[in-house]
């Protein structure tokens, strides 16, 4: 954000943090800014591009309801469909495993997705559901407890409705 500006004195004593617009031929010359105060402002603009990018990046996340300990079956629907779009479930399902630490750009690159894997998992659950992952180390451990509790929940659930039905029809 450009903002008017004070004389260069208060400038060099950060009173302020934008820089002053100028032309490129009056850059080119010097006028209007001492060197110092130009790292500074290139490095604000950087910090704030970069500030900028991670907001958008967590504002983007996609919207669906939170899971309750209803519907297991439906969120993970939901869940593997926004992470096979964002290029993801391989990570959380455990199809792509964790590289060795020696190949630096593969394991960064695994440990980049695990963490947004992890993040749409997270922001994903009632906060009280977040207890039961609170230990796992990765997106694939979190989706495997997840699916562990609450499959089987779901495995019983379906097995006692069909008792129920079965009895009601004697």
């Amino acid at each position: 954000m450009f903002f008017p500006h004070a004389d260069n004195k208060k400038q060099r004593q950060g009173w302020m943090l934008a820089p002053k617009v100028i032309g490129d031929s009056q850059r080119d010359r010097g006028i209007g800014h001492d060197t110092n105060l130009d790292a500074y402002h290139r490095d604000m603009e950087r910090e704030t591009l970069k500030f900028v990018c991670l907001l958008k990046m967590t504002t983007e996340l996609p919207q669906i309801q939170k899971f309750n300990g209803d519907n297991f079956h439906l969120w993970k629907f939901q869940m593997k469909i926004i992470l096979e779009a964002k290029d993801l479930l391989s990570i959380t399902d455990g199809s792509e495993v964790k590289p060795e630490i020696e190949d630096i750009a593969k394991f960064s690159n695994w440990k980049k997705k695990d963490a947004k894997s992890k993040m749409l998992i997270t922001t994903a659950l009632e906060f009280k559901y977040l207890q039961q992952i609170v230990n796992c180390q990765t997106s694939a451990e979190m989706w495997k407890k997840l699916s562990t509790i609450y499959e089987l929940k779901s495995e019983t659930n379906k097995y006692l409705l069909q008792q129920r039905f079965f009895e009601n029809i004697k």
